[in-house]
Formats: structure tokens, C-alpha cells, sequence
């Protein structure tokens, strides 16, 4: 680190910070990402504000050098830049524009920076329209203006209900709370970005928040020449989640999907130093990222359409983000796969996910599957076998407990929805059944019987799609099935006939239940040529994967 670098720690008031945005001090650089936070984020943030809670630090660098920024902040408008000193935001742009963007939000402002505070409710919200707005509603943005707070209780008080006083006094609490509240600052002086990309690096493995594409688009951001545009990595990272998610995906992690353009760029998907990824980068691969990042797309929408044809529907089941990645690489360099490189990626897609190959390989390991799949399977119309992957190699054995973080488990899941299960009344669930495992998160799966940490209640057996509104034990509505339409709803949700009269015992249903599952299982496994696991074998603790 160069002589004169200084990193200086600070905390300032809200509005202070909002008042250097306004001047122009503090600008956001050009190889940022847009403004991309949701409606439920943004409301978020400001109730931790105004229940102190901490948000986290802002990284600011502060230099002199001519970078290109934008020229606003949300929807303030910032002066021209003069010489001189600014501070670039590196982290913490989203919560900083937000909180700008709210609390300065004009009469004609974007009806996303128009949020209000619900004193009756206690709670921050957004207005679908202006018909919208509910009488007693206090917009955000008058709340750092004393007269206009005491407007805004004129008006509550004026209302005439017998609740205005409680409702007052509660706007006025909010406007304290954002008056009063400080966020940590660290100021990073120099005028090198690589130093400061470094510098920030090694303070995020200390528990600060920033994506590795954030880190990576800073390195290489490319400012438009006389006959070149400029090329900002975190907007074609933006583009690909949103992609993702228009497909009905869901949300996937950043980080998988800048693997996925490194890997398009044939670079190291795993590096981590940042001065030296920085530097390679400048040298050979910033030409090939534009390129890389088309690639990517093409491969990740291939991906996710080959997931679907075979039952993966969406990201909740995919068991490794990893795999993501690796079909990325092979899509990306195949776009119409024969049907022997479409049998062979099948046949490695379920045996990596039930032996929970990602879980255990290390970094090399991946990086040589990836390179194989994209430079040798995409090119080879009729491959036998994969030198770094031993597609025979075996499936654990059934989980012996229900936990969706781990592949193994996610793995199973994908198997009880091949059943395709079905309504008491027999009627068919359809797409709504995996569609369910994004609306309900880890909810979606419910219990039978009451769980327990141990035994059979914390098995796999234990589990079922949880479709119905009605909370409460899935046992329920399994006694009250249309008894003409009973067996097959029963088998749709992995469940023997035999098992309906064991209803009544707990055990013993749940032995029969999860015999059945072995035995769905390995029928699973045979018709995608797995080795399953041993015939007999026990259920056994299955690992919490992170693939991160």
C-alpha cells in the first residue's frame, strides 16, 4: 500500500450525509449498478432507521481523480462536478439512495421514491396511486422539515379522531429518529481504484456487504472513448438475474451468475485477488467481458430451460447454484444439444446432485469439470464418459432429516414433486406445486404429524407439500380425502395406500412412508442411469451445503 493512504473511520448524522449528496460531494461512480432495490427493501430500511437500528457501514472513497459519475442520486439532481475533492460511493449506494431518494422526494418525483408513514399502523408503505393515499398517511419526505412535521400533526389533529393524539405522536417520534440517527462511515483517501478495490476487499471479508461482481465491475469499467462505449460488468449481472427471474426461475445469487460470464470468458471463476484478477482482466480479459456476458446469457437461458424440461422448475430446487454455472458453461458453446450430450448432462446433473458432488469437490476439482463441459461436451456430439466427473459414482443414502439447505434433501424434493401431487379432491396442482416452494420459502414443505429434532418426525417421511391455506398438520386433510379419489392422492404425494390406516400411529406410518420414498427414489435414480445407494442402507445425516 503506497504512502499517504489513509482509511479514516466516521459517523455522521442522516441528514448531513444527505446534504453532501444535494452539494455534490459525495457522487455515485459510473461502474456502479443501478438503482435496483424493491418497494419492500426500501421500507425496510427506513424502519430500521427509525428503530436505531444499524444498517451498516457506508465505504466512501475519496479522491481527485477524473472519474465519470452519474449526475444523480435517485431523483435528486446533483450539480455539475467541479475540481477537486469528491467522494465516490463504493458501498452502501442502494441503502444511501434510497434514504436520499425518499426523504427529497419532490411533488413530481418517480411514485417510487414516494413513501409514507401510516401513523395508525405504524409502518412505512408505498401508494399504488395517488387514489390511493389514505387521509392519515404523512409522506416520508416532509419529515425532515420541522414545519412541515408540525403541518402534518395540524392535519392529524384537525381530523378529529379519537386516536390523533397517539397518531402524533408517533409522526413526531419518526422525525426524531431521523434526525437523530448516525451512520458509521470509512473514508478511503488515494487515488488508486486498485488499491481501493483492494482495500475494500480485504474489509469485506471482515463482514462488510459487497458482491463480488460489484468488486469485479469496478476493476473493469471501461469509460466510453471517442470510438468505444462504456462497459459497466454490474449492469450485465443485473440483466442476467432479471432474466432469470422473468423466466419464472426465481432469484438466483450474484456471485453464480459472474461465474458464469468468467467462466464464458474462460478466466478463473474462483479468483479472489482482486489487485491480481484486476490486473489480468486490463490485460487479457477486459475485451472478452461484453462478449463473455452474451455468452453467459444465452447459456444461463438454455440452462434454465433444460432445468425445466427435467423437473427442475425453479431455484428453490436446484440443489447447487454451482450446477447453474456448469450448464451455463456447456449451453453457452451448444445450442442445440444431440441427444447423447443432452442424455450425458442429464445423467451428471442428477448423479452430481444426489451424491452431492459440489459439496465435497474443491475448487480445482469445478473449475476442470466447468472447462471439460464447455470446451470438450459442447463440442462432442456423441461423449461416452467425463474425465473429471465418475458419473457411476453413488447416491447418498435417503436423508435422515428434512432440511431444504442441504442438496441432498433438495435433491428428494425434486423426487416427491415428480409425483405430481394433487388436491384432496383429486384435482391436479400443477405448476402451482413447485411455484409454491418460491411464495413460501421454507414453509412450502409442511409436517404430518408434530415435528421433533430426532426420529422419524424429523425424517423426510414427516414432510409433505404444504398447499393448503388452512395452517396446521398436513394430517388433516390426508384423513378427509374424497375416498373415491383417495389412493391416487395419496400416491401423488408420496404416500402408500397402505398407509392411510396407519394414520393413527405415528411410527408406524411414517416407516411405511418412508419405505416408499426409498422406493421412489431408486426408481428415480434407475430411469436417469444413478447408481443409487446401497441396497438397505439407512438413512443417514445428510450435509448443509453453501455452495458459495
Amino acid at each position: 500500500m503506497t504512502e499517504g493512504i489513509r482509511v479514516k473511520p466516521t459517523i455522521e448524522f442522516l441528514f448531513d450525509l444527505i446534504e453532501k449528496v444535494e452539494k455534490g460531494v459525495i457522487r455515485v461512480p459510473a461502474f456502479q449498478r443501478a438503482y435496483v432495490w424493491r418497494n419492500d427493501q426500501m421500507t425496510d430500511l427506513l424502519d430500521s432507521v427509525v428503530k436505531s437500528y444499524p444498517i451498516g457501514s457506508l465505504f466512501l472513497w475519496s479522491t481527485d481523480s477524473d472519474h465519470v459519475t452519474s449526475d444523480s442520486v435517485g431523483p435528486v439532481r446533483q450539480p455539475d462536478r467541479r475540481p477537486g475533492t469528491m467522494q465516490l460511493i463504493l458501498d452502501g449506494q442502494q441503502r444511501l439512495t434510497t434514504l436520499v431518494g425518499v426523504l427529497r422526494a419532490g411533488v413530481k418525483a418517480d411514485p417510487r421514491w414516494k413513501v409514507f408513514y401510516d401513523p395508525e399502523q405504524a409502518r412505512f408503505c408505498h401508494a399504488k396511486n395517488d387514489d390511493t393515499v389514505e387521509p392519515h398517511w404523512v409522506p416520508v419526505s416532509s419529515l425532515t422539515d420541522t414545519i412541515k412535521v408540525l403541518s402534518a400533526s395540524r392535519d392529524l389533529m384537525a381530523r378529529g379522531d379519537k386516536k390523533a393524539a397517539q397518531w402524533i405522536a408517533r409522526v413526531e417520534g419518526v422525525a426524531r429518529a431521523l434526525a437523530s440517527y448516525k451512520i458509521p462511515i470509512i473514508e478511503y483517501h488515494d487515488n488508486d481504484l486498485d488499491s481501493a478495490v483492494e482495500v475494500f476487499s480485504r474489509l469485506n471479508q471482515k463482514g462488510s456487504k459487497i458482491s463480488a461482481d460489484q468488486l469485479v465491475s469496478a476493476l473493469t469499467y471501461r469509460e466510453a472513448g471517442d470510438d468505444t462505449e462504456s462497459f459497466r460488468l454490474a449492469d450485465g449481472i443485473d440483466e442476467l438475474v432479471n432474466l432469470v427471474e422473468t423466466m419464472g426461475f426465481g432469484s438466483i445469487d450474484r456471485t453464480f451468475v459472474l461465474r458464469a460470464v468468467l467462466a464464458a470468458a474462460e478466466m478463473d471463476i474462483y479468483r479472489t485477488d482482486w489487485t491480481r484478477l484486476g490486473k489480468d482482466l486490463r490485460e487479457k480479459g477486459q475485451s472478452r467481458l461484453p462478449a463473455a456476458v452474451q455468452e453467459a446469457r444465452l447459456g444461463i437461458s438454455r440452462a434454465v430451460k433444460f432445468l425445466k424440461t427435467i423437473g427442475v422448475h425453479n431455484q428453490r430446487l436446484l440443489p447447487y447454484g454451482m450446477q447453474l454455472v456448469a450448464l451455463s458453461a456447456f449451453f453457452g458453446r451448444c445450442a442445440k444439444p444431440s441427444p447423447r450430450q443432452s442424455a450425458l448432462v442429464t445423467r451428471w446433473f442428477w448423479a452430481s446432485s444426489f451424491s452431492a458432488w459440489f459439496g465435497s469437490s474443491n475448487p480445482s476439482q469445478e473449475r476442470r469439470l466447468i472447462e471439460e463441459l464447455r470446451d470438450k461436451v459442447a463440442t462432442d456430439r456423441s461423449p461416452r464418459s467425463l474425465r473429471h466427473f465418475d458419473l457411476g459414482v453413488s447416491a447418498l443414502p435417503m436423508p435422515s432429516q428434512f432440511d431444504q439447505r442441504s442438496a441432498r434433501v433438495r435433491a428428494l424434493m425434486n423426487v416427491m414433486l415428480a409425483q405430481k401431487p394433487r388436491r384432496p379432491d383429486g384435482r391436479a396442482l400443477g405448476g402451482s406445486a413447485a411455484r409454491l416452494l418460491v411464495t413460501k420459502d421454507s414453509a412450502a414443505i409442511g409436517h404430518i404429524f408434530p415435528s421433533k429434532k430426532e426420529g422419524l418426525r424429523a425424517s423426510p417421511a414427516n414432510r409433505i407439500l404444504a398447499f393448503m391455506n388452512k395452517p396446521g398438520l398436513a394430517r388433516t386433510w390426508i384423513k378427509n380425502c374424497d375416498p373415491t379419489r383417495r389412493d391416487e392422492v395419496l400416491l401423488s404425494h408420496a404416500i402408500p395406500p397402505e398407509a392411510f390406516g396407519l394414520l393413527n400411529d405415528a411410527e408406524q406410518f411414517l416407516e411405511s412412508r418412508l419405505a416408499h420414498l426409498d422406493g421412489l427414489e431408486r426408481d428415480f435414480m434407475a430411469e436417469r442411469d444413478v447408481t443409487p445407494p446401497k441396497e438397505g442402507a439407512t438413512p443417514a445425516s445428510s450435509p448443509i451445503d453453501t455452495d458459495d
